[in-house]
């Protein structure tokens, strides 16, 4: 038993100790490769930050940073030696672009190794040293460039001829004024044509791209467009008071706290309230004056004296008009009255309606003899009178007469009330703001019914109140809806709410080349190489300005058949017997077609009976 109890104590101990033997190893074998880890980890951090270093010296080098989770995108390169780059730049195919030819550095360059392209963001990326950078391109070559659009271009373009705009779609916005943003030129120095978003998406999205098989083909050349004067009278302000006491205070604010004087000040006794406009010593002061009034009176109407011009293109010479359809030279083209539905006009359509006329003067003549014409000048002192060319065209298409040239314009029984405000200065026929307000209270104070306005500019506050009073008095607009193009802003006053805005077609119903274009467009009218008489015997216009001409003839001829016809009821009427032209239904660029004047004026009757 002794023995026994013996043995089971020494196999216990020696259980206890192989036990603590084993646990030993363990605890060795664990510290034995945490030590071996943290060496090799020590190691590799030490390599690694060696490495990071130079890779940071030769990304400092090469202008490329890796981008960060979060962070702003920068250009992006990879960890690879860098190499020449050459003169391809891609952005994500998604994104609009502009297409241009730039040179090579060389005849044969080496292939340019491809820029990694991130996934497409709100900020494009571009391989190059800084977000927004500045690419020299030489005169010519074969080599298509695609360049986001954050990309500053600096090439040496020719000079563009003087009067010519070369960037056709910078225009000025109506928008900016609203926020007291300086007015901007457009740049004459870029010569570059937007690619939309489907266009961009056939462009290849790097240099690696598997190319088309046939070249994509160049964009067509916009056509050159007149340059617009600048939006606003340099310097000046305008301010519409809605009565006298407002416009007491307001001067004596003006006075006390501006030092300023008005350069002009007019009471409206037909639309009501003042007008006064101020001369400052720079643009930027009258922004800063005008954005103080604004925030202190908001019942104020105030804003840059805005700039007005009529809608009108160059002649066309006569070389081209014998060449043109249904020419009979040299008897005058005459068309106008047959593409609306009204082929004879009788002498006394019309008879009773005034219809005012604010353009440039009207010259008398033959054409104008059987025409009541009252006329009067709202040209400042000094100022000097633009040439009567352009209002005298538009007196003719509502209501002149050329027996001998059988012409005749659409309602020759209406009176015209003629209010002159173009002047010619530098060489540029323009009105503004001031002139066109005074010149819309006359005529309300005349009671015309119709009032055409072949003109238009950028708008401004004071416009659109002024427009806004004469549609309230239950007075018919109609304004040329402009002539900038299609990728033009809108033109005021045609896009102001109660306003007829007109468009030009041509013989064969094509939309008139520079029209502009918008959901303001209402009507078409022929205003494209039209025939019309004056002194030296007639001449071919064209321009929206001589289309709204032609509508203002067609409403009056309404009018004398229903005297109780509204601007919303003599647009829906033409809408209604309009020829679709272009996309069917209404449309930006024909609105809702060609006038037909005979078939509306047969529906007046039923009309007349359901008022």
């Amino acid at each position: 038993a002794l023995s026994m109890k013996t043995a089971q104590t020494f196999m216990a101990s020696t259980l206890l100790v192989a036990a603590a033997c084993m646990t030993g190893l363990t605890v060795f074998t664990a510290l034995t490769a945490t030590s071996a880890r943290a060496e090799s980890r020590d190691v590799k951090e030490a390599k690694d930050s060696k490495e990071s270093k130079e890779t940071k010296i030769a990304r400092e080098a090469s202008g490329c940073e890796k981008n960060e989770p979060g962070s702003v995108r920068k250009p992006v390169c990879d960890d690879r030696p860098a190499r020449p780059r050459f003169s391809i730049l891609a952005a994500p195919a998604v994104l609009p672009t502009i297409a241009l030819i730039a040179p090579t550095a060389s005849p044969s360059p080496p292939a340019p190794r491809p820029p990694a392209i991130p996934s497409p963001s709100p900020s494009p990326s571009l391989s190059s040293p800084s977000p927004t950078p500045t690419i020299a391109v030489p005169a010519a070559s074969p080599l298509p460039v695609a360049i986001p659009p954050t990309a500053t271009l600096v090439t040496p373009a020719p000079a563009a001829p003087a009067g010519i705009i070369t960037n056709p779609t910078a225009k000025w916005g109506n928008e900016a004024n609203r926020k007291g943003a300086l007015p901007v030129a457009p740049s004459e120095a870029q010569n570059l044509k937007p690619v939309g978003t489907a266009e961009a998406a056939k462009l290849p999205s790097s240099p690696s791209s598997t190319p088309s098989s046939k070249p994509l083909p160049p964009h067509p050349p916009n056509p050159p467009h007149p340059l617009p004067p600048a939006p606003y009278e340099s310097g000046q302000l305008v301010i519409y008071w809605k009565d006298s006491g407002d416009a007491a205070i307001g001067l004596a604010v003006m006075a006390r706290e501006f030092k300023l004087n008005p350069a002009s000040e007019n009471r409206l006794p037909n639309l009501g309230g003042v007008i006064a406009t101020f001369k400052l010593a720079s643009q930027r002061e009258a922004e800063r004056i005008k954005n103080l009034l604004t925030a202190r009176y908001p019942s104020w109407n105030i804003d840059f004296h805005g700039r007005y011009v009529p809608h009108q293109s160059t002649p066309t010479p006569l070389a081209k008009i014998a060449t043109l359809p249904s020419s009979n030279m040299p008897r005058p083209r005459l068309f106008t009255a047959s593409k609306i539905g009204y082929p004879l006009p009788a002498p006394d359509a019309g008879s009773g309606i005034r219809v005012g006329v604010i353009d440039t003067a009207v010259e008398s003549g033959a054409m104008l003899k059987s025409v009541s014409v009252v006329r009067r000048s709202f040209l400042a002192a000094g100022e000097i009178s633009a040439s009567p060319t352009h209002g005298t065209a538009i007196a003719a298409l509502i209501a002149g007469r050329d027996n001998a040239a059988e012409f005749s314009g659409i309602s020759p029984g209406v009176s015209l009330h003629v209010a002159a405000i173009m002047r010619i200065q530098g060489g540029e026929t323009a009105s503004n703001t001031a002139a066109l307000v005074r010149a819309l209270d006359w005529l309300v104070g005349e009671r015309v019914q119709i009032i055409n306005l072949s003109l238009g500019g950028a708008g401004d506050q004071v416009m659109e109140e002024a427009i806004s009073r004469v549609v309230r008095a239950r007075i018919i607009i109609i304004a040329a809806a402009g002539n900038q193009g299609e990728d033009a802003v809108p033109s005021y006053p045609a896009a102001y709410p109660g306003v007829i805005a007109v468009t030009a077609s041509d013989a064969l119903d094509h939309i008139f080349e520079q029209a502009n274009r918008g959901p303001y467009v209402a009507l078409t009218a022929p205003g494209v190489d039209v025939w019309v008489p004056d002194k030296s015997g007639g001449r071919y216009v064209s321009g929206t300005s001589f289309a709204a001409a032609v509508v203002s003839g067609a409403v009056a001829v309404m009018l004398a058949r229903y005297p109780a016809l509204d601007a919303s009821s003599a647009r829906e009427l033409l809408c209604l017997h309009a020829r679709d032209l272009g996309s069917p239904g209404i449309d930006p660029v024909f609105g809702c077609g060609l006038i037909q004047l005979s078939s509306t004026i047969a529906a007046l009757p039923v009309r007349a009976a359901l008022k």
